[in-house]
């Protein structure tokens, strides 16, 4: 089993594209995409926490993304995600909802060799100084934090290739 993380799929938001320089010509190639790149990458042995901003289709053709996409999924909430229940999420495929930052043990949780603490979390942590913990968000999709006293790693989608990215190798980039 791995661990995956993305953010900010935008399934279905045609704006998205421009306002984010996204390579795609169409809504439907993005999502394509991203679609393609899961499914080659996330095996349904692999768990993939989504840190929020999913889809802006209605719940009949989100559910059908999200089922169709490998792996046990958790979203926790952003803030394009928060209109719909937690139930709704739930409904489309999502085995969790979580609705606010939350801490990862690696060593603990997920029998990873290595002890590192991340927290989970749409938006960037950039008013709290979180030690050594490494804060991993989506949210800012291709645009950098600046200045501030956490670490940060971004997994919006326009940083990791439009596909998921392991826990694994967000340590590997750490310790370089």
């Amino acid at each position: 089993m791995e661990i995956y993380l993305i953010a900010d799929m935008h399934f279905g938001h045609k704006n998205i594209i421009n306002m984010s320089k996204r390579p795609f010509t169409s809504i439907m190639e993005n999502d394509l995409t991203i679609m393609k790149n899961w499914n080659k990458t996330v095996t349904n042995l692999d768990k993939v926490f989504v840190l929020g901003d999913v889809s802006f289709y209605g719940k009949g053709q989100t559910k059908q993304i999200v089922r169709s996409l490998n792996g046990e999924k958790i979203l926790l909430l952003g803030n394009h995600d928060t209109s719909k229940s937690n139930k709704w999420w739930m409904d489309v495929g999502f085995k969790d909802v979580i609705e606010r930052p939350f801490i990862l043990n690696t060593k603990r949780e997920f029998k990873i060799n290595m002890e590192k603490l991340f927290v989970l979390s749409h938006m960037p942590i950039t008013n709290v100084c979180i030690g050594d913990l490494l804060n991993v968000h989506g949210h800012i999709h291709d645009k950098e934090i600046g200045e501030t006293l956490n670490k940060h790693f971004n997994v919006s989608v326009e940083n990791i290739d439009y596909t998921p990215i392991s826990i694994k190798e967000i340590l590997k980039m750490e310790l370089m």
